[in-house]
């Protein structure tokens, strides 16, 4: 947010149950009905495939792994800990090192600090281009419990997985810890 561009602030706002029709709804129901279809999807190759059946003019294009900055917990002062699924609203002010947030849209914005005060934009962390990956427990069930049950050419995206143990399970701990 801190850069010479016009923009004064940046807000997102995150779906919520019970949300407004979408025009996106319409792709999406089109999307679980080609993966109802197909009778098993063992790889990345195959999810690929359903989307791309799912309506002639959707075109899918694959993410590759960019640079990325390895960015290091530093913060030493205990704060609340923010569930990233509680939150409906994030805004981020310019020139400012904080983040506003909302649990309910209702709600007022809170203030956290997350940044160090001696925090220094232009001293970025190292970049990588190494993938997120799964810790080696969990590869480890991956190939021992579902590999053996795919055909043989649909092992290798699972057998080439990169394996990182400070990767964090998207499901069971996706959670925002600003200390």
């Amino acid at each position: 947010m801190n850069s010479n561009q016009d923009r004064e602030s940046i807000t997102v706002k995150y779906l919520t149950k019970g949300h407004t029709h979408m025009s996106a709804d319409g792709s999406h129901g089109n999307i679980e009905k080609s993966f109802k279809k197909i009778k098993n999807i063992y790889d990345f190759t195959d999810y690929k495939e359903c989307l791309r059946a799912s309506r002639k003019d959707i075109e899918v294009i694959q993410v590759v792994p960019v640079e990325k900055r390895i960015w290091e917990k530093k913060k030493k002062i205990k704060m609340e800990l923010i569930m990233l699924a509680d939150l409906v609203e994030v805004k981020f002010l310019k020139n400012k090192s904080i983040m506003l947030y909302k649990k309910s849209f209702k709600d007022r914005y809170h203030e956290l600090d997350f940044l160090q005060k001696r925090y220094k934009p232009d001293q970025l962390p190292k970049l990588t281009t190494r993938g997120r990956g799964k810790r080696t427990a969990k590869k480890a069930e991956i190939l021992k419990k579902l590999v053996p049950l795919m055909p043989s050419n649909r092992k290798t995206f699972w057998q080439d997985l990169t394996e990182n143990e400070s990767s964090v399970d998207l499901i069971t701990g996706g959670q925002f810890d600003p200390c």
